[in-house]
């Protein structure tokens, strides 16, 4: 599959080094100081960019070479335009940030066809060092773009519909969009939310202890519902809410405060709950089966397990009214909701089971833990992965609806929007 964005992404590793008071070292220009590129080539041909992430290896003697917040050195890359024949002069650096012993840095782009020319230089102390690296990108197509949100730390988000989409930052700061990010809004509520589901009508549900925080994204007003029982996670499914809750109570609210306790003291850690066109209600928990149990309706309180012996899962998902199921031994498929299974292909090498896992515009993707990136397939019925890393330091990857990634950038204030598939 091709990607509509060649992505640029290089990784950086500045070393280190330490001088004594009593005997401060300066530093001149010689030829033991070197800027390198560590990956991709110099000339780039790539489709228009919105931004571009950027990092070098500096060299001193054949060693990398940092600084580390020396109030006698001051060290930093900086630029100077060679050639620019897009008629835009918008190449400047918009954030710088370390990541671990690396310096990276978000540069914005001109968004017109045409080459642009740019040399990255050294400077310690306000002095230039080493030699210089020269980037040579064309850009050859106005069709595509990256998009920087300037969300700080973002950790979590559900998607609704239609655009929209409720996000947590790691500073419990909300955020909402009606259209994928184009514009968005900060949400006022009180911290440490959890985000449970979205309604039918698109309202997204939170909560914390016994209380649900019903929030309307188009009236950006928000309701709160007290309940008897405190709450450990909110599932729906057709309309109906279901919630498991702190003393392992399974209980379903078909219509508001009229509550029915389809199990008692019993099923906890509910991951999922999944409500069938045929009216059966499928709940995937890790206590007491650690598997899948059917319930004949949402009224019900008797249940059966539906899982292949084989297999103990940590994610469920019903496409076009086929269960999908995924675990350690693998990845399930049941065209009978459960009577029987059939196994089709296994999770990738570096994906822990825990991951998550979506099925977005009938494509598979499941994040991978290791190497932080994604894997996805274009194949549901016989899951042949590709991995796709986004950049170098992410923390997670999300596939949109509307086909865009949404890449979680770690350590930084801004996210990327990433034309996808």
């Amino acid at each position: 599959m091709k990607l509509k964005l060649t992505i640029i992404a290089f990784a950086a590793i500045l070393g280190f080094t330490s001088c004594k008071k009593d005997e401060p070292k300066v530093e001149t220009i010689t030829p033991d100081f070197k800027l390198e590129l560590i990956s991709g080539s110099q000339a780039v041909s790539s489709a228009k960019l919105g931004y571009v992430e950027l990092a070098f290896m500096f060299y001193k003697k054949g060693e990398p070479y940092i600084v580390y917040n020396s109030p006698d050195i001051e060290m930093n890359i900086d630029t100077e335009i060679l050639e620019n024949t897009t008629g835009e002069n918008d190449f400047i650096i918009r954030q710088n940030y370390k990541v671990r012993s690396s310096l990276n840095y978000f540069c914005r782009m001109p968004t017109k066809p045409g080459r642009l020319k740019v040399r990255f230089f050294n400077r310690i102390n306000n002095v230039e060092k080493g030699n210089s690296v020269v980037v040579d990108f064309t850009v050859t197509d106005t069709s595509t773009n990256w998009k920087l949100i300037n969300i700080p730390n973002l950790q979590i988000i559900k998607e609704g519909q239609n655009g929209s989409v409720f996000a947590v930052d790691i500073n419990q700061e909300y955020y909402h969009t009606n259209n994928y990010f184009s514009t968005f809004d900060k949400v006022t509520l009180v911290p440490e939310l959890n985000i449970g589901a979205v309604s039918k009508d698109g309202h997204f549900l939170l909560f914390k202890d016994n209380v649900v925080y019903e929030y309307n994204p188009s009236t950006k007003s928000t309701t709160m519902h007290t309940k008897p029982f405190n709450i450990a996670a909110i599932h729906i499914s057709d309309n109906v809410v279901v919630y498991s809750t702190i003393s392992a109570d399974l209980i379903s609210e078909k219509t508001l405060d009229a509550y029915n306790y389809m199990a008692t003291h019993t099923i906890n850690n509910t991951a999922n709950v999944l409500k069938t066109t045929t009216g059966e209600v499928i709940v995937l928990t890790s206590h007491p089966y650690a598997g899948l149990l059917k319930f004949d309706s949402d009224t019900s309180s008797k249940s059966i397990s539906i899982a292949p012996s084989e297999g103990v899962f940590t994610e469920i998902i019903i496409d076009n009214n086929k269960l999908f199921a995924f675990g350690n031994n693998g990845i399930y498929k049941s065209t009978n909701l459960g009577d029987s299974w059939t196994k089709i292909g296994t999770l990738p090498i570096n994906v822990n089971p825990d991951t998550e896992i979506f099925i977005k515009n009938n494509n598979l993707y499941i994040q991978d833990n290791v190497d932080i990136g994604i894997y996805y397939s274009t194949n549901l019925e016989n899951p042949v992965f590709t991995y796709f890393k986004a950049t170098p330091f992410d923390s997670k990857c999300y596939p949109l609806n509307n086909g865009n990634l949404l890449v979680f950038q770690r350590f930084s204030n801004y996210q990327l929007l990433i034309p996808f598939l």
